[in-house]
């Protein structure tokens, strides 16, 4: 079975990179494809994008042949567009139409999956009734993923079919890579220079940047209880310089790091104390961070709003606040000054980590969405 990733580029994060690394060291075939068809930002998309679909069909055909001669693929679709355009292949190639027509010359078959990442429309008005005509008569060969609750419960109403859920798994290696400043930083518990921080790990989306400035905005009053406060900011891109300049103003810019050295987050972590996720909606390359927080058995805290208390409730390892500044400090503050339950809630980190999110111990969960 070759998997065949449409539109890469919309799959293209540092948790689905790992964990398509992880599954190809154990004979998974991945294969990238590029995007079909450019969505536009107007009223016209609709028609445009029906206007074009018989020749995106046959694109999208010309595009998997030579794969589907050497074996059975199964198409892998987190747009509408791709969901559409090769749902309609199954005409073609689905188990129904293989047993009719065999002139075609090829005798593998295609399988759709249709991934919902965090945060994705379920409803779209340009490609509703097109997709519902699809999930009718193609129920069996077209299988509906979702990555986070909220999205299976949106799609449970919007389609009466049954909804997978992917579980979030990686494994415990980490790529290697070449040594900079930052790991010099990061390692620097040995030379004690960080060592004399708490720090405190904040995850955020700068692009929404309201629960970012919330923590921010509470630093000052924070040092105030715990003067060694410092915050390690995951998430830099072109719109921080507003937090930066909010950083300078409060007077707390010492206190405060943007990082943007994604490739040494792992290192980062190593000192930190705590973990924040700041995001209302987190991505897979936020999920990814937190699995890596939870493996270096770190304290977690997250907002009511995210709703993510489901993925971490078979072993309490994090504390649930509001995002306004008094309960943020206070949940801080709190775990600052109990380092026992710091300890547990950590301890209970490690072992979400090591057995929950494993690959190796809940491989078979993977492998039963994936065939």
């Amino acid at each position: 079975m070759i998997f065949y990733l449409a539109n890469y580029k919309s799959l293209d994060n540092e948790y689905l990179n790992s964990l398509f690394n992880d599954l190809e060291n154990r004979n998974y075939h991945f294969v990238s494809g590029p995007c079909l068809y450019e969505e536009k930002k107007n009223a016209s998309n609709k028609y445009l994008f029906y206007l074009q679909l018989p020749y995106l069909i046959f694109k999208a055909n010309k595009e998997i042949k030579e794969y589907l001669k050497k074996d059975s693929l199964t198409i892998i679709c987190s747009t509408w567009p791709e969901r559409i355009i090769f749902s309609s292949l199954l005409k073609i190639y689905g188990k129904k139409q293989r047993r009719k027509d065999n002139d075609i010359g090829i005798n593998n078959i295609i399988k759709i999956q249709w991934w919902f990442l965090p945060g994705s429309k379920i409803e779209n008005n340009d490609y509703n009734s097109k997709a519902k005509r699809l999930l009718e008569k193609y129920n069996k060969e077209i299988k509906i993923v979702a990555f986070h609750n909220r999205e299976k419960e949106k799609l449970e109403k919007y389609c009466d079919k049954n909804i997978h859920h992917f579980p979030l798994l990686t494994c415990s290696h980490r790529t290697s890579h070449q040594e900079s400043i930052f790991d010099n930083l990061s390692r620097s518990k040995s030379l004690n220079f960080f060592h004399r921080y708490f720090s405190i790990v904040v995850l955020a989306n700068l692009k929404e940047k309201n629960y970012t400035e919330t923590i921010i905005k509470g630093l000052p009053e924070l040092l105030r209880a715990i003067p060694s406060a410092q915050l390690l900011i995951i998430g830099l891109n072109k719109d921080h310089e507003s937090l930066k300049w909010l950083t300078k103003k409060l007077g707390v810019e010492k206190n405060v790091w943007f990082l943007n050295e994604r490739d040494h987050i792992n290192e980062w972590l190593d000192t930190a104390n705590l973990f924040i996720l700041s995001n209302k909606v987190l991505s897979l390359s936020k999920y990814y961070y937190l699995l890596l927080a939870l493996n270096k058995s770190l304290p977690i805290i997250t907002l009511k709003e995210q709703n993510i208390s489901y993925l971490l409730q078979e072993k309490k390892c994090f504390l649930e606040t509001k995002a306004e500044v008094d309960d943020l400090l206070s949940a801080i503050i709190s775990l600052y000054r109990d380092p026992i339950k710091r300890k547990e809630l950590g301890n209970n980190s490690y072992y979400l980590s090591t057995n929950s999110f494993n690959l190796d111990k809940n491989f078979k969960r993977l492998q039963d969405i994936l065939k």
